[in-house]
């Protein structure tokens, strides 16, 4: 390219700034001596394709391929006497003329995704107006991969279900003819549903600017598509609460168990058969869905959906298209030595102000982060929590409690507002910390915008699934066969414990080893032996043995263990003390049945160095830790560990050392009182 071509477009209207100024480097970068080296490495001559062989110059042009943003990009040409030589020549010679003489300079601005976004959605507007069944033979008998073939047949179906919807089909309608300048007329806008006045109200807003003010279309078309989507999202979730409050999810359904919930996952082949409505639970169990009448359910959610993935879907298949070469892109700027796009990570993570281990565990990673103003951001979705510095905040469109786990609140986020901080951040890698929506939306990111992502495990889900909710062997079956598959979107993930990185990259998960990484959690300064007295933090004399938990006090950490356990033990040592760090919905259960036990409630974590120094031994009841917090800052500060001999505390504790491992809660009665005798 550098030897046969004399012209190159070094502003593209729809590339972003990155692609332009990479061209535009590349371009400059091409002086006489290199482009004859080009010359004797690869046999030709520049001379015999090119006017001006040793000169490059650089024009201007749009490619809104929609005609959207025609002439806002481009190149402006000069021809000396204009008028004169328009006598004698048509403007199409003279422009040519000037394009050859090199006359010209590149003009208009670019965006990163904004225009196509808009090219994009434009487009998909008009196959929902103007598409015609191919026909499944036509389809089958075309060329290409059977993966493009079923790509191209979901996509066909996703188009025809559009198309029978009439609301959205309208919707559509209005919003092509807005982008090219066709506002509704008055009878259109009297028609619209109250609900729906807003949105089209924007809509129609579009076509005032491409008559009034082109130039400003690509940033108020931005605006308006993201106000629109928000205005969708907001009423399609505002619809689904009312909607799940009148189905009573709280009481006999089958979404009350976590068995059932993952059942519900399990869409039947015949798909239609989501939209039947026997009223006969038991066989809708068997298909994997509740008895639900579908038809009634999605009265007023289909527009706003539909209206919503559309944009939604523009959104990404412009990121896509931009950032498809990213890896070729990278290796561009590399060989330039020039232009490297800036290494910054997004962190995304659906709980960080839960108190729960993962939460303590982000917030001391946002600390060091912050300290060392290291390219890394944490995004959370929160409607309490404020940003910091490294710490992005969106709000939630939605709050969902699970009937089965009403601990983990699931907050869903609006995706086009993160899709908007990843552009504006910048970054080139993502890191995700749960399976919840933000993991859903890190997978979206990932295929967007070309980057590597990974996930860090915290929860071992099939150790909790079978030991605290009880899942049965098909339930269990069906958990890692999800597991699997949302693992498996990510390019490695980060472990905790050995055993944990043996899963992984065994017949489980099937990764390859190098893509599994084991880290570990630490501990900060703070941690150390203090000087402080029993009596001083728990009002208790200084010769009393103390036993403690430190810990969230719910199931699945094992605390109704407790009661057996420090009953046992204070058989053989009559004077023992246990005292509980912590909160949580078990907690009014255990002082029943601890009625002596000391419960100090939530602990701020500055606290918690003076607690472990003061205590005499740590008990750790729980068995899907995969790691062990606890351990690692009652270690810092002087305090031994009795824990269950799994995954995590065994890579820790040294038995018989540091501390002891069990396999039943009656051994850990039993070393709780071989150390304090």
């Amino acid at each position: 390219m550098s030897i046969v071509f004399e012209r190159f477009e070094v502003i593209n209207g729809q590339r972003d700034t990155w692609q332009n100024l990479l061209v535009k480097k590349w371009v400059e970068s091409m002086t006489r001596n290199s482009i004859e080296k080009y010359e004797k490495k690869f046999g030709i001559k520049a001379s015999d394709f090119c006017r001006n062989p040793y000169t490059r110059r650089g024009y201007g042009g749009s490619d809104s391929h929609m005609g959207i943003f025609t002439g806002l990009t481009g190149t402006r040409l000069y021809v000396k006497n204009l008028q004169k030589k328009l006598k004698d020549k048509p403007a199409s010679v003279l422009a040519l003329e000037a394009l050859l003489d090199g006359d010209a300079a590149p003009f208009g601005g670019y965006n990163n995704t904004e225009k196509m976004t808009v090219s994009f959605l434009d487009y998909f507007c008009q196959i929902v107006m103007n598409m015609k069944d191919p026909g499944l033979l036509r389809l089958l008998l075309h060329k290409g991969s059977t993966q493009d073939k079923l790509l191209s047949f979901m996509v066909i179906n996703g188009f025809s279900e559009l198309q029978r919807h009439k609301l959205t089909v309208n919707f559509l309608t209005l919003f092509h003819e807005c982008l090219l300048g066709d506002a509704p007329g008055f009878a259109k806008k009297l028609m619209v549903p109250k609900d729906y006045k807003p949105i089209f109200t924007e809509a129609a807003s579009m076509a005032d600017v491409r008559n009034k003010t082109p130039e400003k279309m690509a940033e108020s078309f931005d605006k308006s598509i993201e106000e629109i989507h928000r205005s969708l999202f907001n009423l399609m979730f505002s619809r689904l609460n009312d909607k799940l409050k009148a189905l009573n999810l709280s009481g006999d359904d089958a979404l009350k168990s976590a068995e059932g919930f993952i059942s519900t996952l399990e869409i039947p082949g015949h798909v239609r058969r989501i939209f039947e409505s026997n009223g006969r639970k038991e066989k809708s169990a068997r298909n994997g869905i509740s008895s639900i009448n579908a038809p009634d359910f999605l009265d007023g959610l289909t527009f706003p959906f539909l209206a919503s993935t559309v944009i939604s879907s523009a959104s990404y298949a412009s990121s896509r298209v931009m950032y498809k070469a990213r890896k070729m892109l990278n290796a561009f700027s590399e060989k330039l030595d020039d232009l490297r796009f800036p290494e910054r990570m997004l962190w995304l993570t659906d709980t960080f102000e839960d108190g729960n281990g993962v939460s303590m565990s982000l917030r001391h990673m946002l600390d060091e982060i912050q300290e060392r103003n290291l390219p890394i951001d944490l995004l959370v979705c929160s409607d309490t929590l404020k940003p910091e510095e490294h710490l992005v905040v969106v709000k939630p469109v939605a709050v969902y409690t699970p009937p089965f786990y009403k601990d983990q609140p699931i907050r869903i986020p609006n995706i086009l507002d993160i899709h908007k901080q990843f552009r504006k951040g910048e970054y080139d890698r993502i890191l995700c910390s749960t399976e919840g929506p933000m993991g859903l939306v890190s997978i979206f990111l990932k295929s967007a915008y070309s980057v590597p992502a990974y996930f860090f495990v915290h929860t071992d889900w099939i150790t909790f699934a079978k030991d605290t909710l009880n899942f049965s062997d098909p339930a269990m079956n069906r958990l890692r066969r999800i597991l699997r598959g949302f693992y498996r979107s990510y390019d490695g993930v980060l472990v905790l414990n050995k055993e944990q990185k043996k899963w992984f990259s065994g017949p489980e998960m099937e990764f390859k080893k190098t893509e599994v990484k084991l880290t570990s959690h630490w501990v900060d300064e703070k941690f150390k032996k203090t000087d402080v007295t029993k009596k001083k933090m728990f009002g208790i004399d200084d010769k009393e043995p103390v036993l403690l938990y430190v810990g969230r006090i719910s199931e699945e950490k094992g605390v109704n263990e407790l009661p057996f356990i420090y009953s046992k033990a204070k058989k053989a040592i009559p004077g023992l003390k246990l005292v509980i760090a912590g909160k949580g919905p078990e907690e009014e259960k255990l002082k029943k049945e601890i009625p002596d036990a000391k419960f100090l409630g939530w602990v701020e974590h500055n606290s918690l160095p003076d607690i472990y120094s003061a205590a005499d031994l740590l008990i750790l009841p729980s068995r899907f830790d995969t790691f062990g917090n606890v351990i690692v800052e009652a270690f810092s500060c002087g305090c031994p560990v009795v824990s269950y001999n799994t995954k995590g505390p065994r890579d820790i504790i040294e038995n018989d050392k540091s501390g002891y491992l069990v396999n039943t809660k009656e051994k850990m009665a039993d070393a709780v009182v071989i150390h304090f005798s």
